[in-house]
């Protein structure tokens, strides 16, 4: 391992050696997924334009397959106008002590950094202060406390 280097030092034989060890942790795994966005979604509109389509193709076919070919064509054609697909990137959490309570305190952090951002106001400040804090509070404490966890189920594993 040649990112691990001793740390010299002048004092006596009896002071702790420490080592130095420069890591740089794995780029997160990014995942990509396709949705539809319903909020933008017009029922009306697009059932008139459904009822524009000329099914005639589907109708008149005297084989299954190619009349579930043609259905969907028709159909996704309609709703890819209405509803386009989305692309999206999803990150996995690297990082295990993460819980779902500290993501919402960190969207709330988000929420009153922006509304902050949005009116510069002095209660806005102290709130998204306020907020910042408990926030980094809650992820010391939860860092600290899964890598202790770690540390003892580490130790008494090799315990003899």
């Amino acid at each position: 391992m040649n990112s691990l280097k001793p740390t010299l030092t002048n004092l006596s034989d009896h002071s702790m050696t420490f080592i130095t060890r420069k890591y740089q942790s794995p780029s997160k795994e990014k995942e990509t997924i396709f949705i539809r966005n319903y909020r933008i979604f017009d029922a009306a509109l697009f059932e008139k334009d459904q009822e524009q389509v000329d099914w005639n193709c589907v109708i008149n076919c005297h084989d299954v397959c190619e009349a579930v070919s043609c259905f969907n064509f028709e159909f996704l054609t309609v709703l890819n106008k209405h509803l386009p697909w989305k692309k999206l990137r999803v990150r996995k959490n690297n990082a295990p002590w993460v819980t779902s309570e500290f993501l919402s305190l960190k969207d709330r952090r988000e929420y009153l950094a922006k509304k902050y951002r949005d009116c510069p106001c002095p209660e806005h400040h102290a709130l998204k202060l306020q907020s910042r804090c408990d926030c980094v509070k809650m992820r010391n404490t939860l860092k600290r406390d899964y890598l202790r966890r770690t540390l003892d189920q580490h130790h008494k594993l090799t315990k003899f």
